[in-house]
């Protein structure tokens, strides 16, 4: 089957939406699942793209608009996500096809990079071009971590408040690192948005604001999110989980 391929029209979106609910949902009730997710400020930034047959989507993504901090330029970036293909297409090269249409739609509107979120093994993706990058994953014991500064303390702020400090902390940690997302005012009003419960703190040592960190409260096991200090080193990174475990040490929190 031949599939068309466009930018998802309203319709599309919604059918899209409903394909993921058995692998990425948003509620447990199919309705209020695609309502979140056409609500959502984080989808309704991003150009679904989809490829069609017979009426129905059969395979879809989103691409989300970003830019990478080069050489001290802004490089306009598409971080491709939700690539989702409907179960009794898989196989037919369909993604593969979707994602090549879509690089060219980006590419034709001036974007140079293409970064993509994948839950599958990245050798299949490595075929299109595509490179794995390093990402943190680790896990935080309040319980038995031990604190080996015990000067450095937690302090929560309000992001809209301190805006221009938080983005000269994060502008300052990544500025030795060959690429980082860029983010403008815009970006930091978004995340504002897209995350109105986040809770930011200021780390502190000795009366003095080294970095920020960004988490999320999930009751016994709060979620990191972001994170700037120093240049973020090994004994940066340290600092930061000195801070964490004292504030969190006697609360209901267990792990980060």
């Amino acid at each position: 089957m031949m599939l068309s391929f466009r930018v998802a029209t309203f319709q599309d979106r919604v059918q899209s939406f409903e394909n993921i609910f058995d692998v990425w949902r948003s509620s447990d009730d199919f309705a209020e699942h695609v309502n979140l997710r056409l609500a959502s400020i984080h989808h309704q930034r991003a150009d679904f793209c989809v490829g069609v047959g017979e009426e129905r989507v059969e395979v879809s993504l989103a691409s989300f608009p970003f830019e990478l901090s080069l050489a001290d330029s802004a490089v306009p970036t598409s971080f491709i996500g939700c690539v989702h293909t409907i179960s009794e297409s898989r196989g037919k090269g369909y993604a593969r096809q979707l994602m090549d249409w879509t690089e060219q739609f980006e590419s034709a509107r001036g974007t140079s990079i293409s970064l993509l979120f994948s839950d599958i093994k990245p050798e299949y993706y490595s075929r299109l071009g595509y490179q794995l990058c390093p990402a943190h994953n680790g896990l935080i014991d309040i319980g038995s971590t031990e604190v080996r500064d015990d000067s450095i303390v937690l302090e929560e702020f309000r992001l809209k408040e301190n805006l221009d400090w938080v983005s000269n902390c994060y502008n300052h940690a990544h500025a030795h690192l060959d690429a980082y997302v860029h983010r403008s005012e815009f970006y930091w009003w978004f995340l504002t948005k897209k995350d109105p419960y986040d809770k930011y703190f200021a780390i502190n040592q000795n009366g003095k604001r080294t970095g920020f960190v960004r988490m999320k409260d999930e009751g016994i096991r709060w979620k990191l999110r972001d994170c700037s200090i120093g240049s973020l080193s090994a004994e940066d990174y340290d600092r930061a989980i000195d801070g964490i475990v004292s504030y969190f040490t006697n609360s209901k929190c267990k792990e980060v």
